[in-house]
This record gives C-alpha cells, structure tokens and sequence, in this order.
C-alpha cells in the first residue's frame, strides 16, 4: 500500500501538487476512473495516505488533492498525540520535540491560564523579563485560535469552542501584564482581532517585524525571512499553508480542526519563540526600549486603521517605503510622514457668474442638508426646505438650454431648481457666456487665477448651447503616496481614474512637491 500512495503522491506532485480526484487515474496501478474508482481512492487516501494528502470538497467540482510537501510530511509524522491529558482536550508534539497543548474545554482553560502565569512570573523573579511569543488564526475577520509560546512549549487556545470572550477574558492578564515581552511578527492583523473580538489591549509588545526592518531595512519581511535572517530553523509548510489560505481554503472555522493545521498554527509560534533567544545580543536596551514604544504606536494605528498599516517615506534611504511607527521613534527627522490634507476650492467664484435662480441651492445656509436629503426628496418630488446643498463635494454643474438646471454631487444628479417645468433658458447662457468672456478655440473658459473649467457645448451655427462647469480644487498633500517614486525615481507615473475622480488634482499637486527641489516644466 506504501508503494501505491508514492506512485498517487508522484503523479500529484507531476500536475502542479493540486489534482482533482476524477483526474487521477487510467495510470499502471491506479484506480480507473469513474464514480467507483473515485469513491476507492478517496478512502484509501483517507486510511493509509494522510501523511501525504489533504483533501478538499470543492461542492460541484468534486474533491481536490493536495500533496503536502516533504518538510510538512516530517512534522506530521513526529507529531505524538496524547488524548486525556490533565490540563487540555489534547497534546502533541511537534518534530522538533516542542511540546503543545490544545485547550478546548472550558474546564482546563483557568487551570492552563494560571500555569502560564506561574511559570512566566518563576522566570521573570529569577532571570528578570520572560518572553513569550502570540499569534492568533483567522484575523483580521475572525478570531479562531490564540498561541502563545512559553519555555515551556505552545499553548493553543481554541476560541471558537471556547468562546472568544472567555478566552480573551481568561488571557487579559498574561496580555497586560509588564513583566513579559510579548513577540508578535507583523502584528497589524492581529492586534485588530485581539481588539474587535475580546477588548484586549497588548502590553509590552513587541513586533518582530519591526526588528527586522531596523536591521535589515526591509519594512515586509515575512517570519521566514526573519528567522532565515537570524540562521535559525524556519517554518516548513508556511508558504504552503499561506497559499492555501489565500486561495480560499478555510483551515479554521471547520471542527474538528486537521492535525496538519493545528501543527502548522503551533509552529508559527514555536519557530518565533526561538528568536527570544537571539534578540538580546541583537540590540542594546535602549533600542529595545524604542522598539517596544514602535510596536505599541503600531498596535494603536491597527485600531485606528482597521489592521492596515501606517507607511512614511526614508529621506535618508531614498524615500524608500518605510514603517512610520519605526522611523517616527528611531529617526523622526529623518522621516517624511505625509502632510495633513487642505482643499482649497474658492467655489464662490463659480456662483459669482452664475444667474441668481440657480444660486438659491449653492449658497452656503445656516442649515445645510445631506446629500441622501436631495436624493430622497427628488425620488419623492418633495424638494421644498430641503435646504442648500453640500457644496464641498460638489464636482460639475450642467446648463443645456432646454433641459433642467443640475450638478453632480458625491456620484449624484441634483437638479437645482424645485420646479419641475423651469429649464434652461437662452438669455441665461447669454448672461454667462458674458461674464466669462470669450471661449478659446477649444471650446473652453476660466477665471482668472482659479482652476475652474468652463467648457461649451456649440450648434451647428456656433452658437453656444450648453455649458458644463468643472469644479477645481487645490488638494495639498494628496501626491504624497507619490513621493517615493517622484523623488528617487525617473520612471514614469501613469494615473488612472474615472472621470471627477482626482487625476489633475493629484498631477498638479505633484508637481508642487517636485517643484520644492526640482525645475519643474509643465
């Protein structure tokens, strides 16, 4: 039977290690295919080949073969587990000897939380601060599984048969408590869940990540490439598993949960757990000190950001990207972290020219209405004291001679009269065209000293029918997603965007930035 899953396991691996179970067959020693060779094969995989393959129910598809790789297959097969253990549901061990403990009974999670807290607070009065390392599965938009990894070996706690609450509730004090260091490698989607899921606000943290960006400069460098970095072991199947995942595989809402699974979630902590040992001679204390401070900003910009990050721009490494919680504590002046945002319209030229019936709307009022008023109120033809409108969002206003008056706001047409019967008229673009002046040869007007487009729209005869008034605005700070490439680069830049989205806006304020330090010809 060995020799029959090698030959399965040869040709998986031969068709791109993912394989459709009614694929496999019509091969020297494989099942044939059909319902009842599928059916066969399925449960021989399942009864001598598990080391091997996972399978994967895909509904109408059929079933999936994956192969796992050789590094995983040695994990699985070394993993002892030990039902009906004193403290947890089960415990295992992984190949490298870590012992683990997956806790899924409520009656053993205080027992487990205050051994942890014993042995941590052991080591803490004999050799001053302990670390632990903690990662948690199904962020940012669940919270499956908390592990913690302690001298003692990997505690996996699983939150949703214990439920997510009690575990954070039960976990709080090993979270807030000083006296250890918690290690957590790009801790963004994490610390949201840990948040969003069980109030919990990480004390202490550091973020491995940001170790490794102070070392080596790279600001995403993933947990092997960290611990690659440091020469120690590095995790056999993450890459496997983190494709998987990202290819929509769910490894953690599903009880009970695969061994396979619950060995790669224990080693992302038992891998990480291995540098505690390196990081004291890595860095001195008071740049420890400042990667903590880093870590803990990160943690709040995470709940600020919804688990996204916080970038700045490395003067100093040619405005290369570069993490804003590092750079703000280590080279704060060294730093370009954005500028606050100011839009400047002077939209009260527009009004200026045009006829008063159309300005009772674009006036700013004591009391202005939402935009969702305006839509409401004109589905309903109720338009009477809905007030003025937003005229900070608005974007373009259209006069066609014939049609009624209307300008676009936030994506919506709002028509700026309430009488339904009142239309363009011709003396009305008369009066504008006069107040404008003369159109250029491209059909296009402006105001003096403002960004304002005017442009009109002729008959056959040249006389002006129509006219569409683009709003300009004057964002400053808007190109700053821009500057690494706009100063440390002579590629070009190629904006894309409908129509009212910003591209002009963003072109002209970067051509602000580059003229700062650069001759600009526009």
């Amino acid at each position: 039977m060995e020799e029959f899953m090698d030959k399965v396991y040869k040709y998986v691996c031969e068709n791109g290690n993912n394989v459709n179970l009614c694929q496999i067959g019509d091969k020297p020693g494989l099942p044939r295919r059909g319902p009842e060779g599928q059916v066969k094969l399925k449960t021989m995989i399942e009864k001598y080949g598990k080391s091997l393959f996972t399978l994967e129910d895909v509904g109408k598809r059929g079933i999936i073969v994956h192969a796992i790789p050789k590094n995983h297959q040695k994990a699985k097969k070394a993993a002892v587990i030990c039902q009906n253990s004193s403290l947890t549901s089960k415990d295992f061990k992984l190949a490298n000897g870590t012992t683990c403990h997956y806790i899924t009974d409520l009656l053993n999670l205080d027992k487990v939380v205050k051994r942890i807290i014993t042995s941590l607070s052991t080591t803490t009065s004999e050799s001053g601060p302990q670390f632990i390392s903690v990662d948690c599965e199904g962020a940012p938009i669940d919270l499956q599984l908390i592990q913690i990894a302690t001298r003692d070996g990997v505690y996996i706690f699983d939150c949703q048969r214990l439920g997510k609450e009690k575990v954070c509730h039960a976990l709080k004090p090993i979270f807030s408590s000083k006296s250890s260091i918690k290690l957590m490698h790009d801790l963004h989607m994490d610390a949201f869940a840990l948040k969003k899921f069980g109030d919990i606000d990480m004390v202490s943290a550091v973020d491995t990540q940001l170790l490794a960006e102070f070392l080596w400069g790279d600001p995403f460098i993933a947990l092997n490439g960290f611990l690659s970095c440091l020469e120690l072991p590095t995790h056999p199947s993450k890459e496997f598993v983190i494709g998987r995942i990202k290819s929509g595989v769910d490894l953690w809402s599903k009880r009970p949960i695969a061994q396979t699974s619950l060995e790669f979630a224990a080693m992302n902590v038992s891998f990480l757990h291995n540098a505690a040992h390196e990081i004291p001679n890595l860095v001195s204390t008071d740049v420890m000190q400042k990667l903590g401070r880093a870590s803990s900003f990160r943690l709040k910009n995470a709940m600020t950001f919804n688990g996204s990050r916080a970038i700045c721009f490395d003067k100093k490494n040619g405005h290369a990207i570069a993490s804003a919680e590092l750079i703000s504590q280590v080279r704060p002046h060294e730093g370009f972290f954005g500028e606050i945002l100011r839009i400047e319209s002077n939209v009260e030229e527009v009004f200026s020219i045009l006829p008063s019936v159309y300005k009772k709307k674009l006036v700013k009022p004591n009391k202005q209405a939402s935009i969702m008023d305006f839509v409401w109120n004109q589905d309903d033809r109720k338009v009477e004291g809905a007030g003025t409108l937003p005229i900070e969002s608005l974007s373009d206003i259209v006069l066609d001679i014939g049609r009624r008056p209307q300008c676009w706001i936030q994506d919506s047409r709002i028509f700026l009269c309430d009488d339904e019967l009142k239309v363009v008229q011709k003396a009305e673009i008369k009066e504008i065209s006069t107040n404008l002046g003369r159109f250029g040869s491209d059909n296009r007007a402006g105001l003096n000293g403002q960004l304002h487009r005017f442009s009109a729209m002729r008959d056959r005869e040249d006389n002006v029918m129509g006219i569409t008034i683009r709003v300009g605005r004057n964002v400053h700070g808007n190109a700053a997603m821009l500057t690494d490439l706009l100063m440390n680069s002579d590629k070009s830049i190629l904006i894309l965007g409908e129509p009212g989205s910003g591209k002009t806006t963003i072109v002209r304020e970067a051509t602000r930035k580059l003229a700062e330090d650069k001759n600009v010809i526009v």
